[in-house]
């Protein structure tokens, strides 16, 4: 979905994945995250994340109900979309999360093959 919207992505398998990515020299803007994921939830990996790339956008996927979870950083600014969604609520989120973005974004999105 993601490459259909025109994105570059860079996909990891969990996050430990999407951190060793990060650390890296590539450029990304957005930080696609699940809030439930083996091995580090969402929020661990965000966490990690912005300490790795401070300016990264973050956008959390969830299919949870209660997202008081993620309320912390939801009032920092970062923004979460609510399983399911279409292609084009998941295209207004991340133009809502990159700040309206014109371009076409390089994202990192976990986790890789979940359904």
């Amino acid at each position: 979905m993601l490459s259909e919207l025109g994105h570059t992505v860079a996909m990891a398998e969990n996050g430990p994945t999407a951190l060793a990515l990060l650390s890296t020299s590539a450029a990304f803007d957005l930080l696609l995250v699940d809030f439930a994921m083996p091995v580090m939830n969402g929020t661990q990996v965000a966490a990690e994340a912005v300490k790795l790339r401070p300016r990264l956008f973050i956008l959390f996927m969830t299919g949870y109900a209660d997202t008081s979870v993620l309320s912390s950083w939801t009032e920092l600014g970062y923004r979460t979309i609510n399983k399911p969604f279409s292609a084009a609520q998941l295209d207004l989120a991340i133009r809502h999360t990159v700040r309206l973005r014109p371009q076409a974004s390089n994202i990192v999105s976990l986790p890789r093959n979940r359904n």
